[in-house]
């Protein structure tokens, strides 16, 4: 894990108690490191950008990614704009796919390369040396800035960081009890975070609630569960809450 996102993490599970280990390795130890803590007992493995591809490929347990979404991406693309016409980006393949049509709006001229594998990294950045701005993590920007690129570094959000957290300790608990997994089939469930932001939501819940699935992370619970009155006690005592 990159130090600053090491840091980031470490200041966001002591603001909301989260119970996690938090582990602190470079790119050349990172499956030494992961294999490690797989024989120590760790269950399930959380990690930012290509961390989580050489973690996967080093274990037999699962490994949660911390997703960047299409707002990010977006914005990214919005103050590269700012920069230059020529925009690089590597990888984000599930979102690119998604925002690359808009980006004429941008007035940009985009060049992508989607998830080259590691090894194939700093060459790829290197045909982009063209590019007036790069937009990637924190190591393909640490190449691109060696290289003498502009770079925009695009960094995980604190609710970005909580919906992977809250996705692992789902994991974990439908693990501990398989009839939880059944009960998801039959009750609307969602995860909150302290300040009401709603980090997952499951299908039967917006269902129920009748909402867009496209506007279900960015929102709060106050807005759209004003009828959940006792929501706001189990959120202050971090407890469960079943409305009836």
């Amino acid at each position: 894990m990159n130090e600053i996102v090491f840091e980031m993490i470490k200041q966001i599970a002591e603001k909301h108690h989260l119970s996690c280990r938090i582990i602190l390795s470079s790119l050349n130890g990172l499956t030494c490191d992961a294999q490690k803590w797989e024989k120590k007992g760790i269950k399930v493995f959380i990690s930012f950008g290509i961390s989580g591809k050489i973690i996967r490929r080093a274990v037999s347990i699962p490994t949660i990614s911390i997703n960047m979404e299409e707002e990010d991406i977006l914005q990214a693309l919005v103050d590269a704009s700012k920069v230059g016409k020529k925009v690089a980006i590597m990888g984000y393949r599930q979102v690119m796919e998604k925002i690359i049509q808009l980006t004429p709006l941008l007035n940009i001229d985009l060049m992508w390369k989607p998830n080259p594998s590691l090894q194939e990294v700093p060459e790829a950045i290197r045909s982009l040396k063209c590019a007036d701005v790069f937009i990637g993590g924190y190591y393909q920007t640490g190449i691109a800035e060696q290289l003498g690129m502009k770079t925009i570094v695009l960094k995980p959000r604190e609710d970005d960081i909580l919906k992977a957290y809250y996705s692992a300790k789902s994991f974990l608990i439908k693990k501990e009890d398989p009839s939880l997994e059944r009960s998801s089939s039959v009750y609307g469930i969602m995860t909150v975070a302290e300040n009401g932001n709603i980090i997952i939501m499951n299908k039967l819940a917006i269902n129920y609630l009748q909402i867009s699935p496209l506007s279900v992370e960015p929102s709060n619970i106050r807005t759209i569960c004003p009828q959940f009155v006792k929501i706001f006690d189990a959120i202050e005592n971090k407890q469960a809450y079943v409305n009836q």
